[in-house]
């Protein structure tokens, strides 16, 4: 009796360290697989970024030459979008909150806890479906 409760007790030490182990490996699995997703977005933004920058830098040189032609002269046209450029960057500054800081937030946690809800909606769909088994069981009684 005591030699197989010594065999009981070495099983389960066993296998809680096998599930440390793989609970271990699916953490780390996880993390990259989020990490992953996180540079792969942090990349695309900065293309976008980079992209971006060029074409207002291309559209910048074009309207204020425009608007040099217009006023007769380049410098009043390049003030203007100067000037335009500051209030921008005004506004920006002055609403960071909503225009970047949040936006940036929310992408974070729908990364992060993507697989958290979808794991927490799965497990309620399953304790719903069990709950209508048992009153289908209980009424056919």
């Amino acid at each position: 009796m005591r030699n197989q409760e010594f065999n009981s007790t070495d099983e389960i030490i066993y296998v809680f360290k096998k599930f440390v182990k793989l609970k271990l490996k699916y953490l780390k699995l996880d993390v990259l697989e989020k990490s992953t997703i996180l540079l792969g977005q942090i990349f695309l933004v900065l293309i976008a970024i980079i992209l971006g920058c060029f074409a207002l830098l291309s559209l910048s040189f074009a309207f204020a030459y425009l608007l040099g032609n217009i006023l007769g002269s380049f410098v009043y046209g390049f003030l203007i979008i100067t000037l335009f450029f500051l209030l921008i960057i005004f506004i920006i500054t002055k609403w960071k909150d909503a225009i970047i800081i949040n936006p940036i937030l929310r992408m974070l946690e729908n990364i992060i806890m993507k697989e958290e809800d979808e794991l927490e909606e799965k497990e309620a769909e399953e304790q719903i479906k069990k709950e209508k088994d048992e009153t289908a069981i209980t009424h056919l009684s």
